[in-house]
């Protein structure tokens, strides 16, 4: 419950400074949609930014993350340093880094994103 708590406020600051919040994962879309409306964040993600392994999106670039990522952001007009790729995978990490996709966050903790990390973001993104 305080994790869940936590991660409200993380994205309720994100939304407030009108930081656009996507997944990109290799679960289902239908599976990670489920997950976060049990856990209440589904409405800090529109229909549009969830792109699970079914997605068309991931299936074109064949799972390549980072190359969704590259086209949302040229779509939605984002600049390479507005944008950040989070990932506990070492190697999309590395394709996002060779291909100058965009900034990222390695994320090595088994149980996700740390304090530190959230507090890391929400003083990039959030710019006032």
């Amino acid at each position: 419950d305080e994790r869940v708590e936590r991660l409200k406020k993380h994205f309720e600051r994100l939304a407030q400074a009108e930081v656009k919040c996507s997944i990109v994962s290799y679960g289902y879309s239908a599976v990670i949609k489920e997950s976060l409306t049990r856990v209440g964040l589904i409405d800090f993600f529109s229909e549009e930014a969830i792109f699970g392994r079914d997605s068309e999106a991931l299936k074109r670039f064949r799972g390549k993350k980072h190359k969704v990522i590259s086209e949302e952001m040229r779509l939605g007009k984002i600049g390479h340093e507005e944008a950040i790729f989070i990932d506990d995978s070492k190697k999309n990490i590395e394709e996002c880094e060779e291909d100058v996709t965009c900034r990222f966050l390695h994320v090595h903790e088994r149980r996700g994103l740390t304090e530190k990390d959230l507090l890391f973001l929400e003083n990039e993104l959030i710019k006032e």
